[in-house]
């Protein structure tokens, strides 16, 4: 058996010891190797066995050598080559014989499939937390949070900076909501950052009361084109792992197109099994391949403790329908510059090749302090408590580090970030002028009530109704079916708009 758990470990551990205290003779190595096979078929066990006419144990060659294989390599090798166990044994009136040497041609068929695997996937690395040790694993091994270079650190600290005041001060600058965007980009590279410690956090509401939304596991840039969704991307990338030298780019690294192959539906699903917790990157997202992975991945909710979040940018993807909208991030993002020319271009890549990682470290160091007590939080049974939130978590302890080392109050995007914010409050700005746009078609499906204070908008179907009900959060939004009803004057206030039957278009204030 193999686990990987420590539940399991103790377990074990105690029948071993239990096991060990009922013993009446000790066990050594000259024992174990004085045991012949004669006289292990002589133990009852295989006696039964042999009476029932099950199985017949081979005499093995003199040289014994093992072979272990996982199990789901063995699934995956003998699915793929349509192989069924049963035709390895060979079958004789009613025995079945498991020979050695079937055995051995069998094993080294799943090795070999093992490492063709292993060499495939081999660049794409895998990151994890341990809740037990509370350490951060990079491909197997941990990562050392006790020594952090000071210069190296300020140096990351420098470049962040940098690089969210590029999009103010660029030449030719951007265009659009810049402000609210950069929001939008600062809220991704926190969601980067916190991505390994989603799915512990999904795994830890099983057989809770907590709800697996406030951990989603997807996060898609969506809009306009030369708005530097790509370019954010590798920023996330070499700000958090730079310091091991990935190759981010290219035929083999570590941001994709979703129509490159390996981005198949199959092929990331077994990258998404081997990557743990390593956030997933990739860019330009199609409808096609949305529709797919919606299939395969976002609607499977998966609660496994090593499951891969993914940060994907796309300008094509349109409408996103409740079931997956409910389980994913949507940053609108409308806002674009002309493109750099190619001396920008140089200059910002030789920033990012100096991170190097240490202003992850020390964001590891203090969010693997506070995991136990947050984790406590989710088992709790308090019904009026807050909701866990890990991504308000991780932005206070961002927060922290860089108020420690900069004037954060010159750089208004460096603030909390709440999962309200992150499902709701983000695309506020574009949901309000919807709202107006909506209003200004009324008809008989809006229900005005002045004297009782609320109106009644009726959809088409339960479907848009809560759909627009996650649009525009449960605060001041009441689901009845079809309908919607919201309070009247509160509804006024937040859109900025008189809501009347009569003179539309008089009735329409300018949005502040």
């Amino acid at each position: 058996m193999v686990s990987d758990d420590f539940d399991t470990y103790d377990l074990f551990l105690s029948i071993y010891l239990k096991t060990k205290e009922l013993s009446s003779q000790n066990l050594t190595v000259k024992n174990i190797r004085e045991l012949k096979l004669t006289t292990t078929e002589n133990l009852p066990f295989f006696q039964q066995i042999k009476e029932e006419k099950i199985i017949e144990i081979m005499t093995p060659p003199k040289e014994e050598i093992f072979y272990t294989v996982q199990k789901d390599e063995f699934n995956k090798f003998i699915e793929k080559n349509n192989i069924n166990p049963e035709d390895l044994l060979e079958k004789k009136s009613n025995k079945v014989l498991i020979t050695y040497t079937k055995t051995k041609e069998f094993s080294q068929k799943i090795n070999i499939a093992a490492d063709q695997t292993r060499r495939t996937y081999e660049t794409y690395p895998d990151f994890y937390i341990d809740k037990y040790k509370q350490k951060a694993y990079y491909k197997g091994n941990p990562i050392d949070t006790s020594d952090i270079p000071k210069d190296k650190f300020a140096k990351d600290i420098e470049i962040f900076v940098k690089y969210f005041q590029g999009f103010f001060e660029k030449q030719p600058p951007f265009q659009g909501n810049v402000k609210t965007n950069i929001d939008k980009y600062y809220a991704t590279v926190n969601y980067a950052f916190c991505a390994p410690f989603l799915p512990l956090c999904r795994h830890e509401t099983i057989g809770t009361s907590t709800q697996v939304f406030p951990y989603p596991l997807f996060l898609i840039l969506k809009g306009t084109t030369n708005s530097g969704k790509s370019s954010l991307m590798k920023f996330i990338l070499k700000l958090m792992f730079n310091q091991f030298h990935p190759k981010i780019e290219g035929e083999g690294g570590l941001i994709q197109k979703a129509e490159d192959k390996e981005n198949a539906p199959a092929a990331l699903k077994q990258k998404l099994e081997f990557t743990k917790g390593f956030p997933i990157m990739i860019d330009e997202l199609s409808p096609k391949r949305w529709q797919e992975y919606s299939a395969k991945f976002i609607k499977h909710d998966s609660t496994s403790q090593f499951w891969s979040p993914m940060i994907m940018a796309t300008n094509d993807v349109k409408e996103i329908d409740e079931a997956l909208s409910k389980r994913t991030i949507t940053f609108e993002i409308n806002m674009f510059t002309n493109r750099m020319s190619n001396l920008q271009r140089k200059l910002f890549e030789n920033d990012l090749d100096m991170l190097s990682g240490c202003l992850y470290k020390e964001y590891l160091k203090r969010m693997l302090v506070l995991l136990p007590g947050f984790l406590k939080t989710i088992h709790s049974s308090d019904k009026d408590a807050p909701i866990p939130d890990i991504l308000l978590l991780s932005s206070r302890v961002l927060l922290s580090i860089l108020s420690e080392h900069i004037d954060i109050k010159k750089y208004p995007y460096i603030k909390e970030y709440d999962i309200q914010y992150y499902l709701i409050k983000a695309n506020l700005d574009q949901n309000i002028l919807d709202f107006i746009d909506l209003y200004s078609k009324i008809g008989d499906e809006w229900e005005i009530n002045k004297k009782l204070d609320y109106i009644k908008i009726k959809f088409e179907d339960q479907y848009k109704a809560r759909n627009f009900q996650r649009k525009y959060g449960i605060e001041f939004t009441t689901l009845e079916g079809r309908y919607i009803i919201m309070p009247l004057k509160k509804t006024e206030k937040f859109f900025h708009i008189k809501i009347g039957k009569k003179n539309l278009l008089d009735s329409l204030k300018f949005w502040e």
